[in-house]
């Protein structure tokens, strides 16, 4: 993660995120971050899409948006990278 543009707060973030009561019934989702290389530096589970969006309610004002991706080609549900370095994109 410290690759990633103010990675201290974004690893704040996910601890309130996943402090978040979750549903055991409910889908988790897989969370991906991406260096500005393009290359996939993190990744987790989300318990349910209503934590995936408290996240990115979090990490938006930090300059980083959420994609959806292709999970089988690259395992993640959702990305966030830096607004700023919109590189390659699946």
């Amino acid at each position: 993660m410290n690759r990633l543009k103010n990675a201290a707060a974004i690893l704040d973030a996910i601890d309130e995120v996943r402090a978040m009561p979750a549903d055991p019934d409910g889908r988790a989702w897989t969370v991906c971050f991406r260096a500005p290389s393009g290359e996939v530096i993190g990744q987790l589970r989300m318990p349910s899409y209503e934590h995936v969006s408290a996240l990115q309610d979090k990490l938006q004002p930090l300059g980083y948006r959420m994609s959806i991706l292709h999970p089988q080609r690259t395992g993640c549900d959702f990305v966030f990278q830096e607004l700023s370095a919109a590189g390659p994109q699946d």
